[in-house]
């Protein structure tokens, strides 16, 4: 409760530190419109080189700005780990190689290996041996009743060992090895491993030689071709921004100028450090683009509708931004108060409403505000 008294408190203190300071700008500008020391005589001003607008109500164009970084979608990364313990004969890739789906890429030399197709080929036998009991036995059964007992032992072997026999062919399949290849002639310690997927070799520090326990990674796989633009967005844009609205980005790093488009697959809902996360996935996938380069983005969006002027109209010194208005005698320089810019508009403030249907200097601003400085200069 303390901490929502405490942000009313404060936000009750912006409004009036905002009322307080646009009535000293309204008040300044009062003052201006009597002074002539912050005007220009139209006598001292070519009429041709002067434009005159108005404020008009427009929803505006802008470019909303934010940095990210160039990520493997999860789809399409892949970590190769070894399921049995060996030596590495060969390597046949090195870090940031293309490979091909299925590409050989280590040969592994286990014992496990050659243990778990001995013990494939042997359970094999065993349930062909117990299949063939068992269908004898049960011929035999119908005879003699007292052979019941023995047919019963039979049973549970053959289903035991039909147990086994499906486990170990699973655990070839997860080796890539076909079970159906296997046999007493075809067994060897030597397991080739393939790659998962088609794409660019990382993490890959095995050298050749190395004994590697089950479990430890061989290397990873990126397929850039799946690559996804990661962008950090300013919390106060997440209203305005879609899915699948368009984005345009460039690489960071000092002395590129290629631009590359694409468009917002997912944005979070969640603020964190007062922005949210942006995904988007480039329209074409480039050789130069690399997972973690560093990237800007800009994302063109349409602003509600509001009060606006050209800003160009709008001339910046050290403390204020300002206009020229238009009288029937001069120009005169009136001070604008807090504004939002959006490209090559400024969205004006309730506090100006007083400028609604005023003539408001556009072409010629910026000439008219070094004639005011020259005249000042010669006083």
């Amino acid at each position: 409760m303390k901490y929502i008294v405490f942000v009313l408190i404060l936000a009750c203190m912006g409004i009036s530190c905002n009322r307080k300071t646009d009535n000293n700008t309204k008040q300044a500008n009062e003052e201006v419109l009597l002074s002539d020391s912050n005007a220009v005589p139209k006598s001292e001003v070519d009429p041709a080189n002067i434009n005159s607008i108005s404020v008009t109500k427009k929803a505006v164009n802008d470019t909303v700005h934010c940095s990210g970084s160039l990520v493997v979608a999860p789809d399409a990364r892949r970590t190769v780990t070894i399921s049995v313990s060996g030596s590495v004969v060969k390597m046949y890739v090195s870090e940031e190689m293309h490979v091909k789906k299925g590409q050989p890429i280590a040969l592994i030399e286990s014992q496990e290996y050659l243990d778990m197709q001995q013990q494939y080929v042997i359970a094999k036998h065993r349930l062909q041996y117990y299949q063939k009991n068992f269908k004898r036995q049960g011929e035999l059964t119908l005879e003699n009743a007292a052979s019941i007992k023995h047919m019963e032992k039979v049973q549970k072997d053959y289903h035991i060992n039909n147990v086994k026999l499906k486990r170990y062919r699973q655990q070839l399949q997860l080796l890539g090895r076909n079970p159906d290849s296997v046999t007493t002639e075809t067994i060897t310690a030597h397991l080739t491993v393939y790659a998962p997927i088609s794409g660019y070799v990382n993490n890959c520090d095995i050298q050749q030689g190395s004994y590697l326990k089950r479990g430890v990674q061989l290397c990873d796989f990126a397929n850039v071709k799946d690559l996804l633009v990661s962008k950090k967005l300013p919390a106060q844009n997440s209203s305005i921004i879609k899915q699948d609205m368009d984005f345009s980005f460039m690489p960071a790093h000092e002395g590129s100028h290629t631009k590359y488009h694409g468009s917002i697959t997912k944005y979070g809902k969640q603020v964190v450090n007062q922005k949210i996360s942006l995904w988007g996935k480039p329209s074409n996938v480039t050789k130069s683009m690399l997972p973690g380069m560093k990237i800007n983005a800009y994302i063109p969006v349409q602003r509600e509708p509001g009060y606006v002027i050209p800003a160009d109209a709008a001339i910046k010194d050290t403390a204020n931004t300002w206009v020229f208005l238009q009288t029937d005698n001069r120009f005169v320089k009136y001070t604008l108060a807090p504004y939002q810019s959006y490209g090559s508009y400024i969205r004006l403030s309730a506090s100006d409403s007083s400028l609604f249907g005023k003539r408001i200097v556009g072409e010629g601003a910026s000439c008219l505000a070094r004639k005011l400085d020259s005249i000042n200069n010669m006083e």
